[in-house]
Formats: C-alpha cells, sequence, structure tokens
C-alpha cells in the first residue's frame, strides 16, 4: 500500500459529506455543522493494513467494492462524443460510417479507462468511501439491493410491520 488514502464519509450529526485525506493532521471535520468526528484509529486502520477488509470508519464488514474513476470526468466523455456525433451527423461531408465514431472512440476509451483505474472500497453501513486502499478482493460490486437491505434493515420487497394496535396489514377489505 502507498501509506495513503483518501476518505469520502458523511457526516454522523447532519449527514454532510466530508473529505479527508490520511496526511492531514486530526479528524475528521464537518464544515457543515463545525464538529470532528473519525479518530486516529482510523487513520491507523488506513496505514497499517495493506488490504480493507472492514470500513475504518464505523467498522462494518458491509462493504462493496467500486472504481475510483470521478463520474464528472466520464460524464464530460460522453457528452463530448454525443455532441460530436451531433455535428458530424449535420455535415454532409462526412460518410455515413464515420458519424458514429466518436461514440466508438468514446467506448474505447471507457474500456481503457476501466481496465487501468484501481478499486476502491465503500461502506454500505455509513456510506463512506476509502480511495488509495486495496479494497479485500472478495468485496463485490455495489449492489442496490443489499444497500437497502442495510438502509431499511429488512429485506427489500417484503412489508414492514405493522406498528397499530390490534391491526393486522393481511386484512381484506369488506366487499360492498
Amino acid at each position: 500500500m502507498s501509506g495513503f488514502a483518501k476518505v469520502q464519509s458523511s457526516c454522523p450529526d447532519c449527514g454532510a459529506f466530508v473529505k479527508w485525506n490520511t496526511r492531514a493532521p486530526g479528524s475528521l471535520h464537518c464544515s457543515n455543522c463545525n464538529k470532528d468526528f473519525g479518530d486516529a484509529k482510523m487513520r491507523e486502520t488506513l496505514l497499517s493494513s495493506e488490504i480493507l477488509t472492514k470500513c475504518a470508519a464505523c467498522g462494518s464488514d458491509e462493504m462493496y467494492r467500486r472504481k475510483s474513476f470521478p463520474k464528472p470526468v466520464g460524464i464530460g466523455i460522453v457528452i463530448v462524443a454525443g455532441a460530436a456525433t451531433v455535428a458530424l451527423a449535420q455535415s454532409r461531408a462526412v460518410p455515413p460510417w464515420a458519424i458514429y465514431a466518436p461514440l466508438f472512440a468514446a467506448a474505447l476509451v471507457d474500456a481503457i479507462l476501466y481496465k487501468t483505474t484501481p478499486d476502491a472500497a465503500g461502506c454500505y453501513r455509513c456510506l463512506s468511501v476509502f480511495f488509495g486502499v486495496a479494497p479485500d478482493e472478495s468485496l463485490n460490486a455495489y449492489d442496490l439491493e443489499r444497500a437497502e437491505e442495510i438502509r431499511l434493515g429488512r429485506k427489500v420487497g417484503s412489508q414492514p410491520s405493522n406498528s397499530r394496535k390490534g391491526g393486522s396489514s393481511s386484512r381484506t377489505p369488506p366487499h360492498s
């Protein structure tokens, strides 16, 4: 490991996202609510471990793997390719097969970036993302269903427990 990691985490008090790196002294500081969170233990976990198996912020083992590529750059590539395709389509001097060349070029750039971009680890529970740290190879890609199960505290698709006294959610309405 390089001994350097960037962390993007949400403040436990106000929920604002905070960016922090292991070279910065002190703990995470939320500029929104002006509170500190995280501690030296999180920095020690990130600097000492070769592979991240548990969340350094909350200790959860509910982790996922993702690419550490900035989304705005990817969106920018698609927008430029789309605009170039539209511009070529408007031009009469371009052969029909060349109109889609920018889209094919964007797909090629995307494939190359996907193969060369390192992975980052994310936590389903506290929403922290750790860049510059090798995630455990056994981590799966982000799973929206799993994230919802953790967020809701129950299996996705199951009915919430009925909190009314004496009520039942399985009652059928009377027929008229």
